[in-house]
Formats: C-alpha cells, structure tokens, sequence
C-alpha cells in the first residue's frame, strides 16, 4: 500500500479532515445541508450508459484526502476571502462585471478549488491531473497553465444549486490530422466544471490543444481570470 499524501501539498500527515466540496457555510447558505443527491457518472461514448451513480446527502459529498495544515490554513483563508464576494453575487445583489480584479480572482480561485475537489471526491472520470492540485497550493496569484474560470448570472428558476462535469466534445473534423489516439488522450485530460449556486453562474475549463483557443460569447462568458498559452478569442 501506497502512503496516503495531501492531494494538494503532497505530504503524509496524522492528521486528516474531511474537506466538503461545497463547504459548509454554503451549505447552510443554501439550505441543502440534508439534502438527497444523486450523482451519476455516464459514459461519454456511444448512448452515454450509466457507469455508476450514489446516493447520499449533500453534506455528504466530502473528500478525505485533505491535510488539516491546507483545510485549516490556505484553504480556510481562500473561503473567508471568498464569501463576502460570492454571498451578493448568488442573490443578484452585485453584478458580476462590478467585480474589481482582485475579487475575480478570489472568485476564480474558490471555483477553481471547488471544481477540482468535486472531481477528486465525486464518482465521475479523474481527469483532473495531480499537477494541478500542487500547482494551485504552490501559487496564490494564478491558475495552472490552460485553465480558464468564467462566470455569468440567470435571473429566472429557483434552483438553488446544481454542478455538472464533463470533457470536451471533438469531432472527426476538428481532430483533423491528429491521430484518434491522441485526440482521446487530449479529451481525456480536458475537463469543464460547471456550478449553479442560485444566481451564479461558475464554469473552470481546461483545454490542452496545440493552436486553439478558447472563444468567449461577449456578454455571456465573463471572463475571471485565466493562464492561457493559447490566447483567448471573443465572439
């Protein structure tokens, strides 16, 4: 047996805490601390048949390889930064373009946290590479290198909070000369994660492919914060 290591510093440690991927200050936000989820992993290929589902309530959904020096420390610090922020953008009090570009970052940062301990702890495809763990401990001012966070805002419905994760589409057209192999190794080491918290709207994308770059609809895709070697393009 392997020692058991931080996924985010990657040291071994005695003492462990149970890091809830929505932490728990929302969940009492939002009311569904008790609530029944279930979440289901489909296949990606051909009519995307259910390869596992659980059932367990919200409060539930917790990933216990979390070191207590990260939970308590860097972590704690992001959520506190982090709340005040997020608070007046789920219930539309502040827009989200009126965010100074300190607070985008906070933002981008708490989603981009949020995002990956959901993939870490959730019983979908790990395609969040373990690099991108340590880099967001090792660098407090930036992302890792082709990850982008966008956010938005809906006005309409009363879900109070939903998430959704898969890889990038490709088709046969846009692989064009690469090789089927490497175009599902390149898909299978993307991912989007996306979140609904009541008004706020969160998406983190990472795309790894040679010349693209990612396309924003102006007016829909607000722009956080991103290290892009590709660029980025506006529609």
């Amino acid at each position: 047996m392997g020692i058991r290591t931080c996924i985010f510093c990657r040291t071994a440690s005695e003492k462990w805490s149970d890091e809830h991927v929505l932490p728990q200050w929302l969940l009492d936000y939002l009311e569904v601390r008790g609530e029944e989820i279930s979440p289901t992993h489909h296949s990606f290929e051909g009519e995307g048949d259910v390869v596992s589902t659980r059932r367990h309530k919200v409060e539930n959904l917790v990933e216990g390889r979390v070191c207590s020096n990260c939970n308590n420390g860097w972590m704690s610090s992001l959520e506190g930064e982090a709340k005040p922020l997020l608070i007046p953008l789920m219930d539309g009090e502040k827009e989200i373009v009126e965010l100074e570009p300190n607070e985008r970052l906070w933002v981008a940062r708490w989603a981009f946290k949020t995002a990956i301990v959901l993939n870490s702890a959730s019983n979908f495809h790990k395609n969040v590479p373990p690099d991108h763990f340590n880099y967001f401990y090792a660098n407090q001012d930036s992302l890792p290198p082709s990850v982008i966070v966008v956010g938005q805002q809906h006005h309409d419905g009363e879900t109070k909070f939903y998430w959704l994760q898969q890889p990038f589409a490709l088709t046969s057209e846009q692989a064009g000369d690469v090789s089927l192999d490497e175009a599902k190794k390149l898909v299978a080491a993307s991912y989007k994660i996306s979140f609904q918290f009541k008004k706020l709207l969160l998406a983190v994308a990472c795309w790894y492919w040679p010349d693209w770059k990612y396309v924003l609809w102006r007016g829909i895709h607000v722009q956080l914060v991103a290290r892009i070697e590709q660029g980025i393009g506006q529609i």
